[in-house]
């Protein structure tokens, strides 16, 4: 496929090989993955929707990544025909391991031990290759790098075209370094999806340095709870001081509740609802699918209530499949209809 003329878009974050038990439906084993891919697969399913609506040039995106060696590169040249721009991601001898395993209960819940047992439960065998992975162990200090770390040397020469990147959950260092090389090269808009890892009380200083030259923040609920400690209950409340660090905008996801939207500009509050999925099957990545359709619809309109509706319509659909390329095959259609139904739900408070 020929790459678009303008890169608009960038999707910085891990790249994985993943192996998913689902909530329903058989495993998905060893298939492209990461927050990133997520994002990106949610983007350009809007994209497609949208394709020949305007009279601008085709806009693309690309990935901004580094991963481990044992991440196909014959996956990435599959991205590159996708129209994608996977120069910027890198394979790294330091990184020896990108698997990322997700097993889920009846009711979606992550289940952290137990794999082969779960497995078992439910009439599959456990995968031989996943006999020696471990879960991952402590964190390394927020403020040091890894081998995930992205810097300033590994910006893609694209990035030049690109006028609005997200972040997903990741290294830390890299959502602090980051952001600004990417403002001094044209970029325009910068969503973040935190990392839990500074997402906590004793962090809170470290997070607010990384969120200030953010234009919007899409924390979970969990996430912004944590940050301040349960020394403040009001989740407005959380938002507007998160706004006060510089943040344009706080997008606060609540699952099967929908998402708060806070637009410190306007110091207006908005309840936007879930789309009830019918045939729930996957979280994996719904947070991520939400950002990549919230980027598509903050292009398009610079609302932030626009722009999560779009995120909510695209995440509604990555719950009811397995695996961040299936969103590629949504139907013609689906994504606008499930705007509709979703704008008559919101509210403002």
């Amino acid at each position: 496929m020929t790459v678009p003329k303008w890169t608009r878009f960038a999707l910085v974050g891990p790249l994985m090989r993943e192996y998913i038990l689902p909530v329903r439906g058989r495993p998905a084993l060893d298939i492209p993955g990461g927050e990133a891919l997520y994002a990106a697969a949610a983007l350009a399913t809007w994209l497609a929707s949208k394709a020949g609506d305007t009279g601008e040039p085709k806009e693309g995106l690309g990935l901004m990544a580094r991963t481990g060696m044992d991440f196909p590169q014959a996956w990435l040249d599959d991205l590159a025909r996708l129209g994608w721009r996977v120069e910027g991601v890198r394979r790294v001898p330091d990184i020896a391991d990108s698997r990322r395993v997700r097993v889920y209960d009846a009711q979606g819940n992550p289940v952290l031990a137990g794999w082969a047992r779960r497995f078992a439960e439910r009439g599959y065998a456990f995968p031989p290759d996943l006999a020696d992975h471990e879960m991952p162990g402590p964190r390394t200090p927020v403020s040091r790098p890894t081998p995930w770390t992205l810097l300033e040397r590994d910006v893609p020469d694209w990035i030049v075209e690109t006028r609005l990147a997200h972040f997903t959950p990741g290294d830390p260092l890299t959502h602090h370094l980051l952001p600004s090389v990417l403002r001094s090269r044209g970029v325009l808009t910068l969503t973040l999806d935190p990392d839990a890892a500074y997402m906590t009380a004793p962090h809170q200083t470290f997070a607010r340095e990384v969120m200030q030259p953010f234009t919007v923040v899409q924390p979970s609920e969990e996430e912004l709870r944590t940050l301040f400690g349960g020394v403040r209950e009001d989740l407005w409340g959380m938002s507007e001081e998160v706004a006060t660090w510089g943040v344009s905008v706080i997008a606060v996801k609540r699952g099967n509740q929908g998402v708060w939207v806070y637009d410190g500009k306007a110091r207006a509050r908005w309840v936007l609802p879930a789309y009830g999925a019918a045939r729930f099957r996957d979280p994996t990545g719904a947070g991520s699918a939400f950002a990549g359709g919230f980027l598509y619809g903050w292009h398009r309109t610079e609302d932030p209530v626009e722009a999560a509706l779009h995120g909510l319509a695209v995440a509604s659909v990555a719950v009811e499949t397995v695996g961040a390329l299936s969103l590629l095959e949504t139907l013609p259609g689906l994504l606008p209809a499930r705007l509709e139904v979703l704008r008559e739900g919101v509210r403002r408070v």
